[in-house]
């Protein structure tokens, strides 16, 4: 808004920031030191190289608890599955015929319900694969466009969305449930290491074209619902990039954030001299020293998915979108100047806000 402007920190050798009187949008004036000094001892050095490694360890231990967790909810409902709906003429039986009591019509509509949602799952997969390259030679010799790989996959997750919903009204709920169940464990799994992992969650939940909508329905909670960082940390953040804690760098610097998001969080702080209103966004503290770890560990979990399930998981390319963004995201040097850049097309536009 005119008349305030916004200082953005991060965990970096020096702060970004400048000045621009003929913008409505002015970034703040800061001071910026280097966080290194000649004052920090071994014993600091030690404590800020094992903490982080001790908590990215137990991050990656609550993301193998909970793939595995997860694998072993789906694997359980597709042996509960082929129980209920196996012949015993396909030599798929798993208990005696008729253990189960006789068929109903409403159990003979469910279990054709559920043959028509694992022939749309199929075609998902197959529209995914084709569309990030992995798909069969007879998909490679069409020489289909991105924009037609990309609709079709759009067009088989819908139709596997109605297939589902009609199963759901049937009273099929099995496969609803698993859904449901696996994505509380991923929540959670998000909440507990927070950061990046919040990040690829926030990403997941807006994949509605692709993924189940009980996953959909749960992690879009994270939005709305993202962690806090102390006040001693953000002082802290705030002192190693700019040399000083920042009730000596403004004036009234508010210790409650006014929005916390997955990387950073802001707070409302006065300019020292003009009584100008500043947003000050800090990053996490620890989020640039553990990303690249946590990035690695979610990359790798995934490999090993789709190298033990290659013909259920597909979902791979997912994170190979999401990687490269999430350093970028991180660095705060590259927002700023996105916020200059902005302003500049703002105000060639002529658009007062």
């Amino acid at each position: 808004r005119p008349g305030e402007y916004a200082c953005i920190l991060g965990r970096d050798d020096f702060s970004w920031s400048s000045s621009r009187s003929d913008s409505n949008l002015v970034l703040a004036p800061v001071l910026a030191t280097s966080a290194s000094s000649g004052s920090t001892n071994a014993g600091s050095n030690a404590s800020a190289l094992i903490v982080p490694t001790l908590q990215a360890t137990r991050r990656a231990v609550n993301l193998i608890a909970t793939v595995m967790a997860m694998v072993y909810d789906y694997e359980y409902a597709k042996v509960e599955r082929s129980m209920i709906s196996a012949s015993p003429f396909e030599g798929r039986i798993l208990l005696p015929p008729g253990l189960l009591g006789p068929r109903t019509d409403q159990q003979a509509l469910v279990m054709e319900l559920e043959r028509q949602v694992e022939t749309c799952r199929r075609a998902l997969e197959q529209a995914q694969a084709e569309y990030t390259g992995r798909g069969d030679e007879k998909a490679a010799e069409r020489q289909t466009s991105q924009d037609e790989l990309r609709r079709d996959v759009r067009m088989a997750a819908r139709n596997l969305a109605e297939a589902e919903q009609q199963l759901s009204l049937q009273g099929g709920e099995m496969a609803g449930q698993t859904h449901r169940k696996a994505s509380l464990r991923l929540l959670n799994l998000c909440r507990e290491n927070a950061g990046v992992y919040i990040k690829v969650g926030q990403h997941l939940a807006n994949l509605d074209y692709l993924i189940p909508q009980q996953y959909i329905d749960t992690l879009s909670s994270l939005f709305d619902d993202a962690p806090e960082t102390p006040y001693d940390d953000v002082r802290q953040v705030i002192y190693e990039d700019l040399g000083a804690y920042p009730e000596t760098l403004f004036d009234n610097f508010d210790p409650k954030p006014i929005a916390s998001a997955s990387l950073a969080q802001v707070h409302v702080a006065y300019e020292k001299g003009t009584g100008r209103k500043l947003a000050i966004k800090v990053q996490h503290r620890g989020l640039r020293e553990t990303s690249r770890g946590d990035i690695l560990a979610l990359q790798t979990m995934v490999r090993m998915l789709e190298y033990l399930f290659p013909d259920e998981f597909c979902y791979g390319w997912i994170m190979d979108e999401i990687a490269p963004q999430l350093p970028k995201e991180l660095d705060f040097h590259n927002e700023a100047r996105n916020s200059e850049r902005a302003a500049e097309h703002i105000r060639e536009a002529g658009i007062n806000c």
